[in-house]
């Protein structure tokens, strides 16, 4: 039977209890030991109040782990405990309300963007594929609900790494809804997510970087080489204005567009070639100067379409007679895919930073990929090593 304990390092009650396969667990219940109050009195009788909720809360782990209660047992018992802890009721919110209104918090947050428009696609199909039950309240969605909606998107054909997204979202969108208060417990958190690969791009040669330099008009010159030597993502190497090169510290400073709502500056030192192009371009005059895109003409494009940036770039990599094999067809809501994109830059870049030595810190932090480093300030030091690592890239002016 399931009993309280005590520990040195911890303020808070653990739960003691076997579980399915009588193994002890020692589990926290998040309920402090002492009482709160005014006078010894107040104090003695809370810390009753607290210890008899802990034994509680002990009692649900244990009977969750035996697997002996119904869902909607545990769901009662959770909400129970939880006006108990937080001297509230959960009030009911109803599915397709609340998932509106976490539509509605995330334009305010992040604009009406690419992400909006993902999410808003990710639920809609979540609620459609509820049909009648999207009326009913977000404390009746259950675990199933979600995995059956997972799994009916691997089956459609989409890629793991699409699906793993549309996961993401959905967890996200019930632990907004945990965290207010308004479900007991998050339907997507043990949920189990296709594990393949998914997209994925083969990198470029070196003497493929060549040669689609080679074949690209001078506007995409300088995308591809922004591409091969700051691992930059196709569309903010086409968006990059003179504002974010710095020729005198030899420093390109952006903000990638994927994670721009995390307010993180890169700083890629230039590398020689990359340098010397830049140095060949007109620079704009007047007081918008820097605010003009380094490529104008393909700033202005989209990266999809007929006429797109992708659709552009496979020309390119046609007349550079990059065999561009499908390694994936289209199937169902699947895309098809094919070995190389313009994001085989960024895995060149990855690639060839790692074949040259360079730690994954390093990598991680030139790539963008060191997402804890909110705002860093990079001292002289830190942009030297940087610049080191740049400089094992190869060059794409000669032969090597």
């Amino acid at each position: 039977m399931a009993s309280l304990r005590k520990f040195k390092c911890s303020r808070f009650w653990f739960a003691v209890y076997r579980d399915a396969q009588g193994g002890q667990c020692n589990r926290s219940t998040k309920i402090a030991i002492a009482g709160e109050g005014s006078t010894e009195k107040e104090r003695g009788r809370d810390a009753a109040e607290k210890q008899k909720l802990a034994r509680l809360i002990a009692r649900t782990y244990e009977e969750t782990e035996r697997g002996h209660p119904t869902e909607q047992h545990v769901q009662k018992v959770l909400h129970e405990i939880f006006g108990k802890v937080n001297k509230r009721r959960i009030e009911p919110a109803m599915t397709e309300t609340f998932f509106k209104a976490w539509l509605s918090n995330v334009e305010t947050r992040r604009g009406k963007g690419n992400t909006l428009a993902r999410y808003s696609v990710v639920t809609k199909r979540f609620l459609d594929a509820l049909g009648t039950r999207r009326s009913l309240q977000l404390t009746d969605i259950l675990p199933s609900d979600v995995q059956k909606f997972i799994d009916a998107q691997a089956k459609a054909g989409k890629a793991g790494t699409t699906v793993r997204i549309e996961y993401k979202i959905l967890n996200s969108l019930f632990a907004d809804a945990l965290r207010q208060g308004l479900i007991a417990t998050n339907p997507a958190a043990a949920i189990a997510v296709p594990m393949d690969a998914g997209e994925s791009r083969e990198p470029f040669t070196w003497a493929h970087v060549r040669d689609l330099i080679n074949n690209a008009s001078p506007e995409w010159k300088t995308v591809i080489m922004l591409g091969a030597y700051t691992a930059a993502r196709l569309g903010d190497c086409c968006a990059m204005r003179w504002k974010h090169i710095d020729l005198q510290g030899q420093l390109i400073r952006f903000r990638a567009g994927k994670t721009k709502a995390k307010k993180k500056d890169l700083v890629i030192p230039m590398h020689p070639d990359l340098e010397a192009h830049l140095l060949t371009l007109p620079m704009p005059d007047g007081a918008d100067a820097a605010e003009q895109p380094l490529s104008p003409a393909l700033a202005v494009l989209n990266i999809g379409g007929r006429s797109g940036l992708s659709r552009q770039f496979q020309e390119i990599m046609a007349q550079a007679g990059i065999v561009n094999a499908e390694v994936r067809k289209a199937n169902g809501a699947g895309r098809s895919q094919s070995a190389y994109g313009f994001h085989s830059l960024r895995h060149s870049f990855n690639s060839m930073l790692l074949n040259s030595g360079v730690g994954e810190d390093l990598r991680m932090r030139l790539s963008g990929h060191a997402s804890t480093e909110m705002n860093r300030r990079y001292s002289h030091a830190e942009v030297e090593t940087l610049r080191a690592a740049v400089a094992k890239l190869p060059r794409v002016s000669k032969e090597n």
